[in-house]
C-alpha cells in the first residue's frame, strides 16, 4: 500500500465520468470513516453530483476540446489507447498516491485510462461490472481489446448481481477474483410514508383513487407503451397511471394515451430531482417497471426496483435481465412483452388493496435485509482491505 497520508488511511478514487450519481455514491459515504474517498466525475454530466457527500472533482474530456480532437485526426492518432475522446484530462496527475482506483465496466473509456495509469506495484484497478449479457462488444476489435486489457489490469471485479458474475466467468475471469455486492438504497430516505395529497394534487389525480406509477427513463427498451395498453386492458374505471421522466417516448406516450381514450387517467410528467424521487413513490400505490429485454441490452438491476421496495410499494416487473434476482419474492414477475399477464397483475393489484400492502410489506422486508446502506458499504468496505491486503 502507498504512504497516502500522515493517518495512513488508504486512499481511493471512485471513477465515474459522466456517470457519476448520487443513488451510486450513496453507499460509498459510509466508507469515509475509514477511507480517504475522492469521486472523479465530468463537466457537463447530467446527473445531479451536488448531491454527493463525497469529495468530488469534476474534469473535462478530450471531447470537450475539439481544436486537440482535430489536430490530432490531421495526425493520423488513432483514438486507442491514451488518446480516447471520453478521457478525463488532468487525471493523471489528481490520482497520483492513490491506493485503488475504482471505475465500471470493462468497456469505458474511463476503465481503459484507469488501467494505463497503474503504478506499478502501488495502485489497484477495481471495477464494478452491471453488464449481463457475456462477450457484449466483442464484435468490435477497438473494444474487445479494451475489454481484455482492462480485464488483466482488474485486481478485483465488483459484480452487482448473480447474472453479471457469470458474464464475467463466460468471459474467462477467475472465479476468485469476483465477488458480488448489490446497488443500495437508503431505507431511511425511502420508507413507506403515506402520500400528503401535495404531488397527487399537482398532478390532477384524486387522492381517493389508485395510482400506478413508472418512474424513469422514458425509452422503448422500458416497455412503457406496452405497460399504457395493458392498463387500458385491466378495465380499472378510477385508477390513474402515471409516466415520470425524460426521454424518447413522450410524445409516443402521449398518441398512444389518445388513441385508447385515457387522456384523462395518464399523465406524463418530466423527470424530477432524486431529493424528490421519494416522494414519488409515496404518491403511489402500485410501481411497474415492465422492461424489455433485446438481443443487446437487458435490465442489469434496476435502481427503480429497490427504491418501489424500500418503500414499501406494490411492484410488478418483467422477468428480464436481473430483476428476478433483484427483486425475489417481493413484486409480481410477468414475462416481458406479454400484455395481457401485465394487464392481469395490474388489475389484480387494482382492485385488491389488502394484496398492495402485503407484497408492499414483503418488498419492503427484502429490501432492508438485502440492499440497506450499512450491508453494501461493509461489503464493499471488506472488498477494499481485501485488495490492500494482496
Amino acid at each position: 500500500m502507498s504512504d497516502s497520508s500522515s493517518t495512513d488511511r488508504a486512499r481511493v478514487a471512485l471513477l465515474r465520468g459522466a456517470a457519476l450519481n448520487p443513488f451510486e455514491m450513496q453507499a460509498y459515504e459510509p466508507l469515509l470513516t475509514e477511507f480517504d474517498l475522492m469521486a472523479v466525475g465530468r463537466r457537463h454530466a447530467p446527473y445531479e453530483t451536488g448531491l454527493i457527500q463525497i469529495p468530488t472533482r469534476l474534469l473535462h474530456s478530450i471531447s470537450e476540446y475539439s481544436r486537440i480532437q482535430a489536430a490530432w485526426r490531421r495526425a493520423r492518432i488513432p483514438n486507442i489507447g491514451g488518446h480516447d475522446p471520453d478521457y478525463l484530462l488532468g487525471l493523471r496527475h489528481l490520482i497520483r498516491g492513490f491506493d485503488i482506483l475504482h471505475s465500471a465496466e470493462t468497456a469505458t473509456p474511463l476503465s481503459q485510462q484507469a488501467a494505463s495509469l497503474l503504478e506499478l506495484g502501488r495502485s489497484r484497478l477495481v471495477l464494478t461490472c452491471w453488464e449481463t449479457i457475456p462477450f457484449r462488444f466483442d464484435d468490435n476489435p477497438k473494444l474487445s481489446r479494451r475489454k481484455e486489457l482492462v480485464r488483466n489490469a482488474t485486481s478485483l471485479f465488483i459484480a452487482v448481481t448473480d447474472r453479471a458474475r457469470a458474464a464475467l466467468l463466460a468471459e474467462g475471469v477467475a472465479a476468485n477474483r469476483i465477488t458480488v455486492i448489490p446497488a443500495a438504497v437508503d431505507c431511511n430516505r425511502f420508507n413507506p410514508a403515506v402520500h400528503s395529497g401535495e404531488l397527487r394534487q399537482r398532478w390532477n389525480v384524486p387522492c381517493s383513487v389508485p395510482l400506478v406509477v413508472y418512474i424513469g427513463r422514458l425509452i422503448q427498451e422500458k416497455g412503457l407503451v406496452e405497460l399504457l395498453r395493458a392498463f387500458s386492458v385491466a378495465h380499472s374505471d378510477d385508477g390513474h397511471l402515471v409516466f415520470v421522466g425524460s426521454g424518447n417516448q413522450s410524445r409516443r406516450l402521449g398518441a398512444a394515451a389518445s388513441a385508447l381514450g385515457l387522456s384523462e387517467r395518464v399523465h406524463v410528467l418530466p423527470a424530477v430531482s432524486y431529493q424528490d424521487v421519494p416522494s414519488v413513490y409515496a404518491a403511489a400505490d402500485i410501481v411497474v417497471a415492465p422492461s424489455l429485454p433485446t438481443p443487446y441490452w437487458e435490465e442489469q438491476f434496476g435502481m427503480v426496483l429497490v427504491e418501489a421496495m424500500a418503500s414499501g410499494r406494490a411492484l410488478v416487473s418483467s422477468a428480464s435481465g436481473a430483476i428476478p434476482e433483484v427483486v425475489g419474492d417481493g413484486a409480481l414477475l410477468v414475462p416481458p412483452y406479454d400484455i395481457d399477464a401485465l394487464a392481469a397483475a395490474l388489475k389484480c393489484l387494482l382492485e385488491d388493496p389488502q394484496e398492495r400492502e402485503s407484497l408492499g410489506h414483503r418488498a419492503r422486508e427484502r429490501a432492508t435485509r438485502n440492499f440497506a446502506i450499512p450491508q453494501v458499504a461493509s461489503q464493499l468496505a471488506a472488498s477494499y482491505r481485501s485488495v490492500l491486503a494482496d
